[in-house]
């Protein structure tokens, strides 16, 4: 036989049982063979790494913190397979990648992926929001469907500024409602300042520019424009 089948390792594919361990003992009998996943549903109730190549006709389901890394079928389309959703097959192919160092690149093997709101790619990888290494997504396009998701978010607040400290913003209304990434505009503002960050309890927003000849005090407008891919939560 040149599979094996995770059912003969005890699998359920139930939607509730955990089946990770059953899978991780196919893995290990497998010795070269790929892995047969049946139909039904099968929940992962931690990581998990496959050695050996496989094939799913049923699918799985897993926590947004757990990974599935897929060492002889990390391409995109295994990932599909493995997840019968393609947005989400994305996030975790995208974790997969920045997670398992072996991986330099996920190849989206020429399939359109279709978005009907943007991906928030640190909230997809889900333990990292930060990287170093260059990664690449190739060989594949991304459409956004036209839809709500995609409207900028346009917020106003009351905040004060001072000369001695041009990269912040201080008193800030609504700090928390402030998106991360958010245009700014108001008198004394650049064509291109964004806040780089903010601190809730103090109030207060940093700036990716300094501002010049703002006013102590004023209401500046932020607009927090939508990316398909937005990796604006990592550092």
């Amino acid at each position: 036989m040149d599979w094996v089948d995770v059912r003969d390792y005890r699998a359920i594919g139930d939607g509730t049982t955990d089946d990770a361990a059953a899978f991780a003992a196919a893995d290990l009998a497998a010795a070269g063979r790929d892995l047969l996943v049946p139909e039904g549903t099968y929940r992962l109730g931690s990581s998990l790494t496959v050695e050996n190549g496989i094939r799913f006709e049923g699918t799985v389901t897993m926590d947004a913190a757990d990974r599935l890394i897929l060492r002889r079928n990390f391409e995109y389309p295994s990932y599909v397979d493995a997840f019968g959703d393609e947005v989400l097959a994305f996030k975790k192919a995208f974790q997969a990648l920045l997670h398992f160092t072996d991986h330099e690149s996920l190849d989206l093997a020429g399939r359109r992926i279709e978005l009907d709101g943007p991906i928030d790619m640190a909230d997809a990888v889900n333990t990292l929001d930060t990287f170093e290494v260059r990664r690449v997504i190739r060989n594949g396009q991304i459409n956004c469907v036209a839809g709500p998701e995609w409207a900028t978010d346009t917020y106003a607040s009351q905040a004060s500024y001072s000369a001695g400290n041009p990269k912040q913003l201080t008193s800030v209304a609504d700090v928390a409602n402030i998106p991360v990434g958010a245009l700014v505009e108001g008198a004394g503002v650049g064509r291109e300042i964004y806040v780089t960050s903010k601190n809730v309890g103090a109030g207060t927003i940093e700036l990716s520019q300094p501002l010049y000849g703002a006013a102590a005090s004023q209401t500046y407008t932020f607009k927090r424009f939508k990316y398909a891919l937005d990796f604006s939560g990592f550092v």
